[in-house]
C-alpha cells in the first residue's frame, strides 16, 4: 500500500531539485538539500501555496507560510522525523 505522502513527496522532491540545483553544486550535495527541504514544497503544494513548476500562487505572508509547513510536519510525524535527520543529522534528541 503506497503512503499518503507518496505521490506529493516525489513532486515536492522533483520541484525541490530543480530549484535547488546549480552549477558547481554536486550530486551529493544536491541530495542532501532535497532531503532537507522537500517538506517545505511538499507543504506548499498541498497547501496549493506553490504549483507543480514550483512557481509560488498567492500571496501569503512568510509567518502564513511557517504556518502550513509547521501544519504539514505536526501532520506527517515521519517526514518531521526525516527533516530533523537530514536538519541535524541524527534523530532528536541527541546524546
Amino acid at each position: 500500500m503506497a503512503g499518503s505522502t507518496d505521490n506529493i513527496e516525489a513532486v515536492a522532491r522533483a520541484v525541490c531539485a530543480k530549484s535547488l540545483a546549480h552549477d558547481g553544486k554536486s550530486d551529493e550535495q544536491l541530495a542532501t538539500d532535497v532531503e532537507m527541504y522537500w517538506h517545505v514544497v511538499a507543504s506548499y503544494l498541498e497547501a496549493s501555496v506553490m504549483d507543480e513548476a514550483g512557481r509560488e500562487i498567492g500571496n501569503l505572508s512568510w509567518d502564513e507560510k511557517l504556518d502550513v509547513t509547521a501544519d504539514w510536519l505536526r501532520r506527517h510525524p515521519e517526514t518531521a522525523a526525516a527533516w530533523r535527520k537530514a536538519r541535524y543529522g541524527s534523530p532528536l534528541p541527541r546524546t
